[in-house]
């Protein structure tokens, strides 16, 4: 995959910055400027960003396209079952070779919308119910997470499914996650497909839920609903490097 000048450039300020600042602590600590505490937790702090930043700088930082991102979600209940779409506000995952280092997806719940029901005024009714208390609460919580946050390696094949670990936050609340999922790669991008099974419970969508309402009959919604996804992550912003 192509590296990129400006990230390049960018490390080596960065790196050049903190190591003239721990020579600027030490000297201003032996002159009795600073005490030995403060001195050491910035020389760690210092330190700490400059390993962080060869890490981050020595990968690929992918940015989500999400002008082809795929997000569908289907929610069933007795009767029957729904299905629509949310959009992707925006992403990143930075990547080393097979190895997904840390990453963060964020999902616009503003633009739920439903695709299934044929009628505008019953499709919006939906829509807006999904919307509002009973189910996301969009006003006070207009956006959904998905974040890594540690190491984990993967398999490009179209045909090995991959499990990866993540934290997904809804409605403010979070909770670890499985992600069952392949990836592959066409040219310079890489492609991950799959489905996520959620029980929404766990994120305070208890309307309709035969677990917390009795005599719900056919009107019961059952807890768990699915994301399946089709995402596409491209380089970054930079000059690239023929």
């Amino acid at each position: 995959m192509k590296k990129s000048l400006g990230l390049n450039a960018l490390q080596i300020v960065i790196n050049f910055s903190f190591f003239f600042s721990i020579i600027y602590l030490k000297f201003y600590s032996l002159n009795g400027g600073l005490p030995i505490i403060l001195k050491t937790l910035l020389k760690g702090i210092a330190l700490g960003a400059i390993l962080s930043v060869n890490m981050l700088y020595s990968a690929d930082t992918l940015l989500v396209d999400k002008n082809i991102a795929e997000i569908n979600w289907v929610g069933k209940k007795v009767t029957g079952e729904h299905d629509g779409s949310i959009n992707i506000a925006n992403g990143w995952i930075v990547i080393d070779k097979n190895t997904i280092l840390n990453g963060l997806v964020t999902m616009d719940m503003t633009t739920i919308t439903n695709e299934d029901i044929e009628s505008p005024e019953w499709r919006n009714k939906l829509e807006a119910h999904l919307k509002n208390e009973d189910f996301f609460h969009v006003d006070s919580f207009p956006t959904s997470q998905l974040q890594f946050l540690k190491p984990q390696s993967f398999l490009l094949s179209d045909t090995t499914l991959n499990t990866l670990s993540a934290e997904l936050t809804i409605r403010g609340i979070t909770h670890p996650v499985q992600i069952p999922c392949i990836v592959t790669r066409e040219q310079d991008r890489f492609r991950a497909s799959g489905e996520l099974k959620i029980d929404r419970t766990l994120f305070n969508v208890k309307y309709g839920s035969g677990k917390f309402f009795d005599d719900l009959g056919d009107r019961m919604i059952y807890d768990e609903f699915t994301i399946k996804f089709d995402l596409r992550l491209k380089n970054s912003i930079g000059i690239s490097e023929e």
